[in-house]
């Protein structure tokens, strides 16, 4: 009898055992991913949805009224540089000229150096600037608002750093050394709403990147 009830209980442990297993097999990557999410916490995050995430030194950005102001809605170190200040900066407008003849670089934005460390992101918004009143920006007054934007590539980040294009449900990882660009506006000058973007979060390693943003005069300047 002794030996019966050992039998049975080895059995039934057996059984617990394949089951644990099974269950722990089926549940595994959602109790992956909810503990990559839990860890996975950086400053601003409240501004990033639960799909943007899965397809996934403060900065300064503008108000409504063209005013900076620090906001965790970018989470980057960058520094902006006049491209008739630097010899670097004006071998990239240079460039930039020279792979896409039939856009004029001449009247652009200062270049913006960006790097995103592990926790730096961008949340999803647009490029071309909306005021709700008269805005203070004297260069985009006189210059126009942004007609497109084009990103270089220095460095990729190992995990994570992607740029994400809601409308088009996709995200370019670029590697280092590529370069890519988009129209912030349409032919008539008005925002195109196709081109809402987002840096995704970093999460292991760093993403470096320079922008430049061509104005929408630069299109007319050759009229």
């Amino acid at each position: 009898k002794m030996r019966t009830l050992l039998s049975f209980v080895f059995s039934q442990l057996v059984i617990i055992i394949l089951i644990n297993f099974y269950y722990y097999g089926k549940y595994h990557a959602i109790i992956k991913l909810v503990w990559r999410r839990n860890e996975m916490k950086f400053a601003g995050d409240e501004y990033w949805e639960d799909w943007e995430r899965d397809i996934l030194e403060e900065q300064e950005v503008v108000d409504e009224k063209g005013k900076p102001f620090i906001s965790k809605v970018r989470v980057a170190n960058g520094t902006v540089t006049p491209f008739d200040q630097h010899p670097e900066a004006e071998s990239l407008l240079n460039t930039a000229s020279r792979l896409i003849p039939a856009i004029d670089f001449l009247i652009s934005e200062d270049i913006s150096a960006l790097s995103y460390n592990p926790g730096g992101h961008y949340a999803v918004h647009y490029d071309y600037l909306e005021y709700e009143e008269e805005s203070d920006d004297e260069f985009m007054n006189e210059f126009g608002n942004k007609m497109a934007t084009f990103i270089m590539i220095f460095q990729k980040a190992t995990s994570g750093g992607g740029t994400l294009f809601p409308s088009f449900g996709t995200v370019v990882r670029a590697d280092a050394g590529d370069a890519f660009l988009w129209f912030d506006s349409k032919e008539n000058g008005e925002m195109d709403m196709n081109v809402e973007h987002g840096g995704c979060p970093v999460y292991e390693g760093q993403k470096v990147i320079s922008t430049i943003w061509i104005c929408i005069m630069s299109d007319f300047s050759r009229t």
